[in-house]
């Protein structure tokens, strides 16, 4: 089962499965009374807590098709079996949806106290990471946009969901934890139309295509290249550490031989009659295209800032 791959090697796994979490786990449902509407430039988005009833939801992995291309599906729910870990749901309404994890107990069973932690897929979205390591704070803060239902952003979205949070901290909404934090930007794992592109990022993705491209020479079209990311944490011990896995889905087509057949029509008998005969031949041609996505990098973002570590290697395995 992939949920144990992942839970006894969770590094390792990321950095050979690209991996999609749901938006939220099934039988959630936001809480109106944890819910603070703020107004003025923020006017349609939200504040909301996750409450302690909701904070944990079992998961199981699947490797297949997916909205992103092949890859490790992270569905979720808040009853049944699989893997306990703390789910952190986002809000297409628009909205910063918060949850501190509590300090661990170790006189209680793993699925009280899971020592895993996801959020929902990132595209777009910024997550920020607050207070100790031992019981951290963590916002994901994002938005559908008006075409998806929910309120625009102002500005440059990663600057606007900052100033979001410090306002509502400012109102003395949610929780507040001490200490300087770290955000992850959506220009840290996507390109996007107003913040671009992180330079190591777009590094990453020039390599991994380059790589492909080399490998497959003669054999595979790549036709795109699309990035996107995904957070997870884990706790060693007591402390918990936060990852970023920066993920691309590739689009491409493979050049096979393909059988094809005509139709001649022949006049026999003196014109009389006609008569159809099939000709089959064999001819170079593109398959329908497919996708899937791979890990470019595995990043820890909190506490502090740790190494990237690159896997642009295992890219020239199969697409």
């Amino acid at each position: 089962m992939l949920e144990g791959q992942f839970s006894n090697d969770c590094r390792g796994f990321a950095r050979h499965y690209a991996m999609l979490p749901a938006d939220a786990p099934m039988g959630y449902r936001p809480d109106p009374k944890s819910e603070t509407l703020l107004e003025g430039v923020f006017e349609g988005f939200r504040h909301t807590e996750i409450g302690p009833n909701q904070k944990i939801a079992v998961v199981t992995m699947t490797k297949g098709p997916t909205s992103r291309g092949e890859a490790v599906s992270v569905k979720a729910t808040l009853s049944g079996a699989g893997l306990p870990v703390y789910f952190l749901p986002w809000d297409a309404r628009g909205a910063a949806v918060e949850m501190t994890i509590p300090s661990r107990n170790p006189d209680l069973p793993e699925k009280t106290h899971p020592r895993f932690f996801f959020t929902a897929v990132l595209s777009g979205c910024a997550v920020f990471f607050r207070g100790n390591p031992q019981y951290p704070t963590i916002y994901h803060c994002g938005t559908a946009g008006t075409t998806g239902g929910g309120a625009p952003t102002q500005g440059e979205s990663n600057a606007f969901f900052d100033r979001l949070l410090k306002t509502a901290r400012y109102l003395g909404v949610g929780a507040k934890p001490s200490g300087r934090g770290k955000m992850v930007q959506s220009s840290d794992y996507m390109v996007s139309k107003t913040a671009g592109a992180s330079p190591e990022l777009q590094e990453l993705t020039d390599e991994a295509l380059d790589k492909l491209r080399r490998h497959y020479a003669g054999r595979v079209l790549v036709e795109s290249a699309t990035t996107w990311g995904m957070v997870f944490g884990v706790r060693d011990e007591r402390d918990w550490t936060f990852y970023l896995q920066r993920n691309c889905t590739i689009v491409h087509k493979t050049w096979e031989d393909i059988e094809r057949a005509v139709q001649v029509r022949k006049k026999i008998w003196g014109g009389l009659r006609t008569k159809t005969t099939t000709h089959k031949y064999i001819t170079r041609g593109l398959s329908d295209a497919k996708a899937k996505a791979m890990p470019l990098s595995l990043t820890q973002v909190f506490p502090g800032g740790g190494q990237t570590m690159k896997m642009t290697n295992s890219l020239s395995y199969r697409l």
